[in-house]
């Protein structure tokens, strides 16, 4: 922005005084088994592993083991099938059915693969394999499943920066103790990642009839404000400090009271004149996936309004917005 352009913008925001946020808007996600970290790159096209570099946030989640019953499989016009699972040690079957157009003509046979039958795999008439389809991270498009075991409950949350998060995950001693514990306390359950690229913005809400601040101080922060870009790093750091927030995951120890005076990563946001960080994450292109914690229910979007005016016992216009959650302080 050019000097007389940053003036006029703060002359106007002097005039019809408004909040500043920051808002990080998910744009790409994946959802992929952890135990498939780790051969990623062996089956995943180029174009998807150059996107989920870019991903530097991750939320690690659980949600049943669904296996396929091998005697179940039928084909006709769909491919007929039944997927058990566990919910709280009740075991559950459902019946699915995929339509057969869904296949390539040469898939014509169709089998469970070897215990424990994790995925239906597609022979051509010559006995030759032709595909797999993982049945696991379907769950949450399988109607006749359980709604609690559709739904991921987000059980920590971590950043990665090297690269992306993927780096971070095949190095996370956490990630390591998480899997010991459900593997060794929740036989019945797998556990997932889901990493998420966010976009940045800087927005401002303007409401009539608020009156302005005109003081010389007030000023110098706005122009603070609109010259505040932060760092690929603070942006992360801050996404996964208002999500931890949010979510309150069980195995997360830090930024569960975020925000707060004693988190550094707000000191430049301090510098400024930002009123609230906006976090909003969707899962709308990946099936409608709902995720959950123990403290906030299941859905397919969730919107993170974190209120930095109430560090100092004020609210921010975002506070006054309906239907958004907030962190109060």
């Amino acid at each position: 922005m050019s000097q007389t352009g940053m003036t006029e913008s703060i002359d106007l925001l002097s005039r019809r005084p408004g909040d500043f946020y920051i808002e990080f808007r998910a744009v790409d996600r994946f959802l992929y088994r952890i135990s498939d970290l780790y051969e990623l790159e062996s089956y995943v096209r180029e174009d998807l592993l150059q996107r989920l570099d870019q991903c530097h946030i991750y939320l690690i989640g659980k949600r049943p083991r669904l296996t396929l019953v091998p005697d179940s499989i039928e084909v006709d016009e769909n491919v007929s099938f039944k997927v058990e699972y566990s919910v709280k040690g009740a075991k559950q079957q459902a019946s699915i059915q995929i339509p057969r157009s869904h296949f390539h003509p040469d898939e014509v046979v169709f089998e469970a693969s070897s215990y424990p039958h994790r995925e239906l795999i597609t022979r051509a008439a010559d006995g030759s394999i032709v595909g797999y389809t993982l049945l696991a991270t379907m769950a949450h498009v399988m109607p006749n499943v359980k709604q609690e075991a559709q739904d991921l409950e987000i059980v920590y949350i971590g950043k990665g920066l090297r690269f992306s998060a993927q780096d971070r995950l095949q190095n996370h001693t956490t990630l390591q103790r998480i899997l010991a514990e459900i593997n060794s306390n929740d036989l019945d359950s797998e556990v997932f990642a889901l990493v998420y690229s966010f976009k940045y913005l800087k927005n401002v809400l303007m409401l009539a009839g608020n009156q302005p601040d005109l003081s010389e101080a007030a000023r110098q922060k706005r122009k603070a404000t609109l010259q505040y870009r932060p760092t690929l790093e603070e942006q992360v750091s801050l996404t996964e400090a208002a999500l931890i927030s949010y979510f309150q995951p069980v195995y997360n120890t830090q930024y569960l009271d975020f925000p707060s005076r004693k988190h550094r990563l707000l000191s430049n946001v301090f510098k400024t004149d930002v009123a609230a960080i906006v976090v909003q994450i969707d899962n709308v292109f990946i099936g409608d996936l709902k995720i959950y914690s123990s403290t906030i229910r299941p859905d397919t979007t969730h919107h993170y309004v974190v209120d930095l005016r109430s560090l100092d016992g004020g609210q921010s216009l975002l506070s006054q917005l309906p239907s958004e959650r907030k962190r109060q302080v």
